[in-house]
């Protein structure tokens, strides 16, 4: 029914995550966030009778017309749904389990071992969805190079295909040919 990716639109001016301005009005805005802080909040209208229990499973990401058809193809009951997220927490453990660190302090080694290791898959593959900075692409790699070389190579093929002969490269680039061309300044 709704949905919202600004957290301002979802939160109001003075609303919070306990009271969000979007529960007093009684639907979502429908925003969506670029740059600014974000959320992921989806609407749904449905009714529970007492002690009843009812499944629903949303699926988010990204893609051209002809990967999401294929994501599709492939779900079609719960188990599907259970299947594919199997395959996904199999995919999250094996980056988990690649260049483990063990120091006395069990924050630190979580958040090398599991949270850095997730967020830079994801930043590739999300942030990095549409406009791409040269420099940015390089770094992903360098990072991505012990936990996920396909990833690692796929970026360094890409951000080769926008270096220039004499050895510079475009500064940001989009995937529908938009360049970037200014000299860097730093």
């Amino acid at each position: 029914k709704g949905f919202d990716c600004r957290r301002k639109s979802f939160l109001g001016p003075i609303g919070t995550f306990v009271a969000p301005e979007v529960l007093k009005q009684g639907a979502c805005t429908n925003s969506i966030a670029a740059t600014e802080e974000i959320c992921a909040v989806l609407q749904y209208d449905f009714e529970l009778k007492p002690g009843e229990e009812k499944r629903f499973d949303i699926i988010i990401g990204h893609g051209d017309k002809k990967t999401r058809a294929k994501v599709f193809r492939n779900i079609k009951k719960e188990a599907d749904v259970d299947r594919e997220f199997n395959k996904v927490q199999a995919y999250v453990k094996s980056i988990e389990e690649k260049v483990i660190i063990s120091t006395p302090d069990t924050t630190f080694n979580n958040l090398v071992n599991v949270w850095l290791k997730n967020q830079l898959v994801q930043v590739s593959r999300w942030q990095r969805g549409f406009l791409y900075g040269y420099r940015d692409i390089l770094q992903d790699a360098r990072g991505l190079a012990t936990i996920e070389s396909a990833l690692s190579k796929n970026a360094i093929l890409l951000a080769l295909k926008y270096q220039y002969k004499k050895g510079n490269a475009v500064r940001q680039f989009m995937l529908n040919g938009k360049l970037d061309e200014r000299d860097y300044k730093d």
